[in-house]
């Protein structure tokens, strides 16, 4: 055994926290480890590892402390099926041997916690962690899904964490949604080493373009997709497939059928295969495009992020974590996962267009700063905080009420969802157990009764949508609009009154209210006698923060879109009206309204639609970004709104806006969008025709400003903001 640390330590020591991995290999889970040890700056580090490796150099040159207890070769051996197998049975006198050892070697060094970094880790390091009593911070950094192991070994996991685990952290919200129910957890990626300098810009793709995969070889990883695509993209020419890696875990076969495909395929002379390299940054500075490939939901995929950081453009399968990394046509390219055909397209694509390929190489860049070691490391101590401040039993977090996902998504269930997705402070979202609890009397009885027995101490209940228990003290609720206050007539008798009851008493026992906008505020001070330094104002945040290049209606038809739920204050009764007006002069414009229509909650109402009207209902959110995209407007005519979703979402895909003049629309849009009155058809009416008019260079102008104005509100931004809400509750002490 190697020490790191001199002496024994008896008492716990607040600043110096344990990360364990089994492997020292340079693998992908390992290398972010050691990146974010370095950068630690309130914790100190200490690394316990199962070998000596080059994961080991690397932390020593970084000046992090590192301690070797070997692990004996056949445990290492032992995949993770075999941990809940019988078949282990023969290992388990080793494994439990390694356990006993690393706890009593715990027990000497009481770090405030263990932070596990792999699954082996976490079995083996986690549970000695949980023998001598100190937290644990378990990484997920896998899918816990029988894509990746047996069903036996999946519950098992499952089980584990559950039972040892404080806090969980996942790289990515795909690997999230793997975690069991009842742990708190984090989203928190893997860094990039540095921001490197930009690659060595090309001359002439006339001597052909450099297509490189980059990554251990393993069958689950596509190479061989790869090969596929790329020999039907290029049968023949100039360009290059370059494939860096080699088969870290005994996947030599695997290895050896890429080289006689690339035989059968007659692409040798054109293939390299490098095997496994130690620096594969040297190979990223000679290639054109980055190619990933999984044909299983990739986890995270850091060698995607190390290449957007180098400027390159990026192709990646559009399931797992590469989709929370890349925005599709801004700063990389999807396609469907395990399509062959699909992602010879992009290849071919990328191949014809040298200034699609700087544009996206040059967005992807700038997506990169934000996996820098020192952001990464900054909110793993976060976590960590959170665990010292509940002293490991009773972390501290934030439990959300999650009703919100048993509803169709509309403004409000979309704000939810992304804001809580995003938060650095650790969440667990509690759902109702069964569709009969989601709503109506029995979800508000659920919400009234049983959700509050699930907030421990030292943690904190978000209520995102208006609602929440009257009877739990440490609260936080955000209030949209009180609408069913200020327009009772639009609502039903039973949702009037049980909003008018709850929501003011809810504020009023609240820690912190929040709102949407500056208007909002202002009515739940006048409505519900609260004081204005009791409301916070978060604005709503745009998931399509950049725009990519504007498209022309596919169909050739130009359309004007609404987008929102379908009541009473959208107005959709006068836009039609005012659409009758508008095709006097354009008689092809169509109409087309997307939104859901909420039961129980509205006043009953009833809608004609023309031939040239088309009700979509709910569309998802990549159908929902088409329909902005080739809209010619987006038309927003509502009698009252709270914030105004849909022109944010407009303007930031640089689709034009014509909106209400209302005080949250007017504090949304500023300058940007046309106004309208929405008690006037006639207007309304102007307005559109106002942006059917527009010359291309007066849309050119006005696009940009709706762009630059969107630019100022995120999703990220706004669960900043909570998160520091959440803080500075915790900061000054809150109400048991």
């Amino acid at each position: 055994m190697t020490l790191g640390m001199a002496g024994v330590r008896r008492s716990r020591h607040d600043d110096v926290v344990v990360l364990s991995s089994h492997s020292a290999k340079l693998a992908g889970g390992e290398i972010a480890m050691a990146r974010v040890a370095a950068a630690m700056t309130r914790y100190r580090p200490h690394v316990l590892l199962g070998e000596e490796g080059p994961v080991a150099d690397l932390l020593r040159r970084d000046g992090v402390t590192v301690e070797i207890m070997p692990m004996d070769d056949e445990i290492r051996a032992v995949g993770r099926d075999e941990w809940v197998d019988l078949r282990s049975l023969k290992h388990t006198r080793r494994a439990l041997s390694y356990v006993h050892a690393r706890c009593d070697r715990l027990s000497e060094i009481r770090p405030l916690l263990v932070h596990t970094n792999s699954l082996k880790s976490g079995f083996l390091t986690g549970s000695a962690a949980r023998l001598a009593g100190i937290p644990v911070v378990w990484h997920l950094r896998d899918h816990l899904s029988q894509s990746y192991m047996s069903r036996g070994a999946l519950v098992g996991s499952s089980a584990l964490i559950r039972a040892t685990s404080s806090i969980a952290i996942a790289n990515s919200q795909s690997t999230r949604a793997t975690l069991p129910r009842g742990v708190p957890s984090v989203v928190i990626q893997s860094p990039i080493r540095e921001l490197p300098p930009l690659r060595p810009e090309r001359h002439d793709d006339a001597d052909g373009l450099t297509f490189t995969v980059l990554g251990r070889l393993a069958p689950w990883k596509g190479q061989d997709l790869f090969l596929r695509a790329f020999a039907r993209a290029f049968p023949d020419g100039p360009h290059r497939a370059l494939v860096v890696g080699g088969p870290l875990f005994g996947e030599s076969d695997y290895a050896a059928s890429l080289e006689r495909l690339t035989r059968t395929l007659g692409i040798e002379e054109r293939v390299t295969m490098t095997g496994h390299v130690a620096e594969p940054q040297q190979h990223l500075d000679h290639t054109d495009v980055l190619v990933h490939t999984s044909v299983i939901p990739e986890p995270f995929g850091l060698v995607i992020v190390e290449g957007m950081a180098t400027g390159l453009p990026v192709v990646a399968a559009d399931e797992g974590g590469p989709p929370e990394t890349i925005t599709d046509g801004v700063d990389g390219v999807l396609y469907r996962m395990g399509d062959e055909v699909a992602l010879a397209t992009a290849l071919r694509r990328l191949a014809d267009d040298p200034d699609e390929r700087a544009r996206l190489g040059a967005h992807a860049r700038r997506t990169a700063y934000q996996y820098l070691p020192e952001a990464i490391a900054r909110r793993v101590e976060h976590v960590y905080d959170c665990v010292a401040a509940g002293r490991g039993s009773h972390p501290r977090h934030v439990v959300v009420n999650g009703r919100f996902k048993t509803r169709p998504v509309s403004g409000v269930e979309r704000f939810a969802g992304n804001v809580s997705t995003r938060l650095e402070t650790p969440t667990r979202v509690v759902v109702p157990p069964t569709a009969p609890f989601a709503r109506g009397l029995l979800g508000h009885l659920w919400e009234q009764t049983v959700l509050p027995l699930r907030v421990p101490r030292q943690a904190l209940l978000w209520n995102p949508c208006n609602y929440g228990p009257l009877i739990s003290h440490r609260a936080v609720v955000t209030v949209h609009d009180v609408a069913p206050m200020d327009h009772p007539e639009w609502f039903g008798d039973g949702y009037r009154m049980w909003f008018s009851y709850v929501v003011p008493r809810l504020c009023a026992h609240a820690l912190k209210v929040a709102t949407v906008s500056s208007f909002t505020r202002g009515r739940v001070m006048e409505r519900f006698g609260l004081e204005g330094d009791d409301i916070e104002v978060v604005p709503n945040g745009c998931a399509i923060e950049r725009a990519p290049r504007l498209l022309e209606d596919p169909d050739g038809r130009p359309y004007v879109l609404a987008v929102g739920a379908v009541d009473p204050r959208k107005n959709l009764p006068g836009l039609q009206r005012a659409m009758e007006l508008v095709r006097e002069r354009y008689p092809d414009v169509e109409l087309k309204v997307t939104g859901a229509r909420p039961a129980g909650v509205f006043a009953a109402s009833t809608h004609e639609w023309t031939s040239l009207d088309t009700l979509t209902g709910h569309v998802t959110d990549g159908e929902l970004r088409e329909l902005y995209r080739h809209a010619r407007c987006l038309v927003y005519p509502s009698f009252y709104e709270g914030f105004g979703l849909p022109p944010l979402e407009a303007m930031a895909l640089g689709t034009r806006a014509v909106v209400s003049r209302l005080p949250p629309i007017e504090e949304l849009c500023g300058d940007a969008a046309v106004y309208i009155d929405p008690y006037d058809a006639y207007d309304i009416a102007r307005g559109i025709e106002q942006v059917l008019a527009e010359s291309a260079d007066e849309r050119r102008r006005a696009v940009a400003a709706g762009v630059e104005r969107a630019e100022h509100y995120s999703w990220s931004a706004a669960a900043r903001e909570y998160d520091r809400v959440f803080s500075e509750i915790w900061a000054v002490g809150h109400r048991d």
